[in-house]
């Protein structure tokens, strides 16, 4: 066969091939090979600002939790146990004006007690006997600014417009060499219209097994002082540095917004204002109305790229809308179909 190669008698070639074909059973064993991707357990870049806009604490919990256990990095603790961690969590609570009372769902995962337990901690000044510190301690009784909470009601009565309302729970003489330093380590006040807003600082937080709590008490410490100013809660937002779930909790989390995924999809009202949509001329117009109906702003939008600078401040399901009735318009009018907003 080499010969007729070397030739290029391509005919011997297919001759002495058919001739000599004996086809046969194979003689090794089929590998039946099977390749899985594996998922990703730590996220392997760190993600930082995670923002959560919520009406509901209970929802903003689940939401919270979703987001560290989907994009957090494992790391270990100074407590010998691995945690999934994301860095700067913010939740922004958008009570405008309404009262908050417990939602029946919480109750499925902590009791009432340790709700109303953890807000006498945050209001009461004295500290029990080898307790190294409470929150109310911190607030009511600081070693070097004494009653924070006090101070910070009478700077926003007499300067409304005050950005200095501040109270520090830290402690430089004790914390810096202490093996448990306050979690919560400031708190910022603020009265904007008729509205009193609040923000408390965590350095560190337990998203599952914490993080409902300490927003509870946030929540409530912004009703007490509102009703000192005379004012209505606008927002409490919870800024954690350190938002984590320990690994001993990462099945429970993921139960939880399993069990709950609802909370994702839910519909929560936008306090940047919402969008009317409209199509004609081959494009569209889209007017941002504030909350209380008053135009704010007007685009003409012909491509995506148009409608990216406003989406960019929307809240995430906000601006996923809007994309989407975007595209529904653009495609309707370059069709010179009706397009009518909300409906297919």
């Amino acid at each position: 066969m080499r010969a007729s190669f070397k030739r290029g008698d391509w005919r011997a070639l297919a001759d002495a091939t058919a001739s000599s074909y004996r086809p046969s059973p194979p003689k090794r064993g089929v590998l039946r090979l099977e390749l899985r991707e594996t998922s990703v357990e730590s996220w392997p870049v760190p993600v930082s600002g995670q923002l959560v806009q919520e009406t509901s604490l209970f929802r903003a919990w689940v939401k919270a939790v979703y987001s560290v256990m989907m994009f957090g990095a494992v790391k270990g603790s100074e407590y010998g146990e691995r945690q999934k961690r994301i860095l700067n969590l913010v939740v922004a609570l958008n009570l405008h004006g309404s009262e908050y009372r417990l939602e029946r769902e919480l109750l499925s995962y902590f009791r009432e007690e340790d709700f109303e337990a953890h807000l006498r901690s945050l209001l009461t000044p004295s500290k029990p006997v080898g307790v190294s510190y409470t929150y109310g301690e911190r607030l009511r009784a600081h070693p070097l600014a004494g009653d924070q909470l006090a101070w910070l009601v009478e700077r926003l009565r007499k300067a409304p417009e005050s950005r200095r309302a501040i109270a520090v729970l830290w402690d430089h003489g004790r914390d810096l060499s202490s093996s448990e330093p306050p979690c919560i380590f400031a708190i910022q006040g603020d009265v904007t219209g008729a509205f009193y807003n609040h923000t408390a600082f965590i350095r560190s937080n337990d998203v599952y097994a914490a993080w409902p709590l300490n927003a509870y008490g946030q929540v409530k410490l912004a009703e007490l002082i509102a009703r000192e100013l005379g004012v209505r809660v606008g927002t409490v937002t919870l800024i954690s540095s350190s938002a984590h779930v320990y690994e001993h909790d990462w099945e429970r989390a993921w139960k939880l917004v399993h069990d709950h995924y609802g909370a994702l999809k839910a519909f929560v009202p936008d306090s940047r204002g919402n969008l009317i949509i409209e199509a004609g001329g081959g494009g569209l117009h889209v007017e941002l109305r504030a909350p209380n109906g008053r135009l704010a702003a007007k685009l003409a939008v012909t491509a995506y790229e148009d409608l990216k600078p406003l989406a960019l401040t929307l809240a995430p399901d906000h601006a996923f809308y809007a994309g989407w009735e975007a595209r529904r318009a653009l495609e309707r009018a370059r069709r010179g179909e009706a397009y009518i907003q909300d409906v297919d």
